[in-house]
């Protein structure tokens, strides 16, 4: 379908009506908006051509092994009642906390040195984990070691 009859469906559909010049100089417009858009975008995609393109490497993580540690961690604990309980509670503390930061006023207070804070700590983490070569999950596995030690019933 050309722009043209597009243009005319839309026109006869809204009950407007428009003469074939009125629907042809619309539909020239629009072709003309769309091509120097396009053009500019041909343009920018010559310039970003000449430009090192890198493809970003990881180590494969399986998300299967540590999901079935998780399962199999649940399974044998004896207070599971505590773990869907803490579990519940640090995911709505997150929620209400996010809620919290977004209302207008706090946003304008603490969006931004929350936002500070977690750029400063970007240079920390890089060092950390990529220059230094620690291991997330290792630092992660002691944190909720240490955090089921505090919490009572999660011994």
């Amino acid at each position: 379908m050309s722009i043209a009859r597009s243009v005319r469906v839309t026109t006869a559909s809204s009950g407007v009506r428009a003469n074939s010049a009125q629907l042809r100089s619309s539909a020239s417009r629009f072709n003309v908006a769309f091509t120097n858009r396009s053009a500019l975008q041909q343009r920018r995609s010559v310039k970003l051509g000449n430009r090192l393109i890198t493809r970003a490497e990881t180590k494969d993580v399986d998300f299967d092994a540590i999901l079935s540690g998780l399962a199999d961690k649940f399974e044998k604990s004896n207070n599971k009642a505590a773990i869907v309980g803490w579990t519940a509670a640090g995911v709505g503390a997150f929620f209400v906390t996010e809620w919290l930061l977004h209302l207008p006023l706090l946003d304008v207070l603490l969006g931004f040195p929350v936002q500070l804070i977690g750029v400063a700590a970007l240079p920390y983490f890089y060092v950390k984990y990529v220059i230094e070569g620690d291991s997330l999950v290792d630092d992660v596995g002691a944190a909720a070691k240490k955090v089921t030690k505090e919490l009572p019933g999660l011994e």
